[in-house]
């Protein structure tokens, strides 16, 4: 077992992404994604095969790096249509799949932004020749004519109270205007800032003005005393009134996760600050993970799930012969097609078949909540196990819809014309509007399709609880649900430029994620996390859940380049 005072040390130095000499690991892992692994296969390692689980960003990137450096690899893919993971795009496909009645229209089931602060992604865009792609993702709406400056034109609706973001944003509003009757001494202030007082103290201790051995001091701390706390108990103990603890929790999307690890929530902070600006890409996210195919396309095998690994544990000296690969001690995989059935739909012409694969490093990168579905022997380390068993998964559901107008973008004229009720566009581009409702949070295409007139509206986006109320609906049933929201807002006059088209994913129910990302609970960072990552015999782990930055792109990244240096450093020194 790891010693508490190492894994706060573990824990500090992965969240500031520093090494033991306190040298930046994200300048490595930069270099790493431009110029591959410093140094080709050694003469030993040369020609060794690489088995990975999962053709998500993590295990792409960690294959072509492998591959790059001179190692033998193979992806195997649950999947029989497509790869990225949770890196997934609703859009027209070659072979003719249309999600909405407008051929050009897209818009994303999972991964949706990119924090410009994540320098990794960046340079994987860059490395796969799709910079020109990178256009704004607008967080809050902008200007029509200055999309430098924020419009702060949607909505507000809480406690059966709607307003615009701007007169909440710039303290006109206060929270008594939206029903929240908190103490009279919080009433003007808007639930971020209140967010930020309370968050003061403990941002104080690691404060990037500080020297690297002051902030890893701080994390230190901070995981030493609030590793066991919820962000409800923290928001609790900073205000004493659980009205105040409503107030923020609706207003910035914590209610459903309040019960969640303060830790996982105050980590995003210090990764992304408020004034955080954000990317997409034109077309869809779907091509990043696309635009590594092609260095790959001889290596993925689709339509395999891994069902069974066995594999040669370094204490032992008689292993199981299915684990011996070139007559060396390895790892074995049985894989299955998908089911004839999923979700109720029958999938005709199906017949189940198994394939087998042996290699002399596994590389895992599916969330620990799929991998629990597959049969390992032996069991690995103790402290893995109950990691396999216990992370926790959220729930993340996302319900879009086609219109064949723009009406949120609408200034007022073109409102009376189109629909002569009061006005409750935004006259602006992107963004997004919060409610107490099932919907939850709406977000806005920050640009149009080209050659289209309407749009898709994310209309709900709802986590943990929440999503899993949406996840009770049937899939067709939730579009009439999220317009009803979205009428709420708009008025009934938008439902004629509904055009009936929606699409819905739940991560929790989709088959091969089990859940949207990994979200600690109180006590998971220190009895956890450490045991995550740690490689097993010829075993190693990567994917979101194995790095801090859960549920980012950037954080499969770093694992990418971490799993594959660690099995190319793992090589060098293999006496098999």
């Amino acid at each position: 077992m790891i010693h508490d005072k190492d894994i706060y040390e573990r824990l500090a130095r992965e969240i500031l992404m520093v090494d033991e000499q306190n040298r930046s690991l994200t300048e490595e892992y930069r270099k790493i994604i431009e110029s591959g692994l410093s140094v080709s296969a050694p003469s030993g390692a040369r020609g060794r095969d690489v088995l990975i689980i999962g053709a998500g960003i993590a295990g792409l990137l960690a294959g072509k790096l492998l591959k790059d450096a001179g190692y033998n690899v193979t992806i195997v893919e649950a999947n029989d249509n497509r790869i990225g993971g949770r890196i997934k795009t609703f859009h027209t496909t070659p072979d003719g799949e249309q999600p909405f009645s407008d051929p050009n229209q897209y818009a994303e089931a999972g991964a949706m932004r990119i924090p410009t602060s994540h320098e990794l992604v960046q340079v994987l865009i860059s490395k796969l020749d799709l910079s020109h792609k990178l256009q704004p993702f607008y967080n809050v709406d902008v200007l029509k004519d200055n999309t430098l400056t924020p419009a702060q034109r949607t909505w507000i609706k809480t406690n059966g109270m709607q307003q615009r973001l701007s007169d909440y944003g710039n303290s006109k509003l206060p929270a008594e205007l939206l029903g929240f009757s908190v103490p009279e001494a919080y009433s003007n202030k808007t639930a971020q800032q209140l967010l930020d007082d309370a968050l003061a103290p403990v941002k104080s201790l690691i404060d990037k003005k500080l020297s690297i051995e002051e902030q890893i001091a701080g994390w230190k701390q901070i995981i030493a005393t609030y590793d066991d706390y919820s962000m409800f108990r923290y928001l609790r103990e900073c205000y004493k009134d659980e009205r105040v603890v409503q107030y923020i929790g609706t207003l910035q999307n914590l209610t459903s996760r309040l019960f969640l690890s303060f830790i996982h929530s105050f980590v995003d902070t210090f990764y992304i600050t408020p004034d955080e600006k954000y990317v997409e890409l034109n077309g869809g996210n779907w091509q990043l993970p696309y635009a590594l195919l092609p260095y790959l396309q001889e290596n993925i095998v689709m339509n395999a799930r891994a069902v069974e690994i066995r594999w040669a544990h370094p204490s032992l000296t008689h292993y199981d012969p299915k684990t011996l690969h070139r007559g060396r001690p390895g790892v074995y995989v049985r894989t299955v097609n998908e089911p004839s059935t999923k979700r109720g739909h029958p999938r005709p012409g199906r017949v189940r078949f198994e394939r087998e694969f042996t290699a002399d490093y596994l590389l895992i990168t599916i969330p620990f909540s799929a991998l629990r579905f597959v049969d390992v022997v032996p069991q690995f380390s103790y402290g893995k196990h109950r990691a396999i068993i216990e992370l926790h998964y959220d729930a993340a559901t996302k319900v879009l819809l086609e219109f064949s107008e723009r009406f949120w973008e609408w200034n007022e004229d073109e409102w009376y014309h189109h629909l002569g009720d009061t006005y409750r566009g935004h006259n602006s581009y992107g963004g997004g509007t919060i409610t107490d409702g099932p919907n939850r949070f709406i977000y806005y295409p920050s640009h149009k399709a080209n050659g289209s007139r309407g749009g898709v509206i994310l209309a709900s986006y709802s986590w943990a609880d929440d999503a899993n109320r949406w996840d009770s609906i049937p899939a067709e049933d939730r579009y009439i649900f999220a317009l009803n929201g979205l009428t709420d807002i708009y008025g009934p006059g938008i439902k004629r430029f509904f055009t009936g088209c929606g699409r819905t994913e739940s991560w929790m129910e989709n088959f091969y994620s089990f859940g949207e990302a990994a979200v600690f609970t109180p006590g998971q960072v220190t009895a956890l996390h450490p045991y995550v990552s740690k490689p097993e015999g010829p075993i190693h782990f990567a994917g979101e859940h194995t790095s801090m930055k859960h549920a980012w792109i950037e954080g499969a990244i770093e694992s990418a380049v971490r799993a594959a240096k660690d099995i190319h450093e793992h090589a060098r020194h293999d006496r098999r």
